[in-house]
């Protein structure tokens, strides 16, 4: 009965070798080469699927401003001060008119602990349903208009997550119209 048991054991272990082999050759005796994955790459666990600034425009007309946003702590305080410059100047205004565009800035900033590790915002919806700190404004902006905004976010309390500038985080700004 023992040896029947190792018997078994032993040839089950050859099976599973050989079709283990087989399935990785080609045919020449060659490992058979993988095919591409068309699976487009996500976050896993312990990595964040966006590291870098987000600057978000969901109002077409501006696409071609030219947009830079940076952020720093406050120090003393749970939030950042992010900034943004919004050139409209030169050819970065063709789809403004004359009478230019009232432009909703909603800046956030949040740590990267607070959100899912694929989160990827990609509207002010987006931002707000995160429950993350943000901070909105408006103002006139005009053809040929150089102006920067300097916004602090920091906790809404009782509606938004903290930030915290000592633990890692990540900030971006949402470029809207209103009429």
């Amino acid at each position: 009965m023992e040896n029947t048991r190792i018997f078994l054991l032993i040839l089950g272990v050859a099976a599973v070798a050989l079709v283990s082999t087989c399935g990785c050759l080609d045919g020449n005796d060659t490992p058979a080469t993988p095919l591409p994955s068309p699976v487009q790459p996500t976050a896993t666990e312990g990595t964040w699927l966006v590291t870098e600034p987000a600057i978000i425009r969901e109002d077409p007309v501006f696409d071609p401003v030219h947009v830079e946003v940076s952020a720093k702590g406050i120090p003393n305080v749970l939030g950042v001060q992010v900034t943004t410059l919004i050139d409209a100047s030169g050819g970065y205004s063709e789809n403004m008119g004359s009478e230019g565009v009232n432009m909703f800035l909603t800046a956030f900033a949040y740590n990267y602990e607070s959100v899912p590790y694929d989160f990827n915002p990609q509207s002010y919806q987006d931002v707000i349903d995160a429950g993350i700190p943000y901070t909105s404004r408006t103002n006139l902006i005009f053809p040929g208009n150089v102006k920067t905004y300097p916004v602090e976010v920091v906790q809404i309390k009782g509606r938004t997550s903290e930030i915290n500038p000592a633990l890692p985080w990540n900030y971006g700004v949402v470029l809207n119209s209103r009429s």
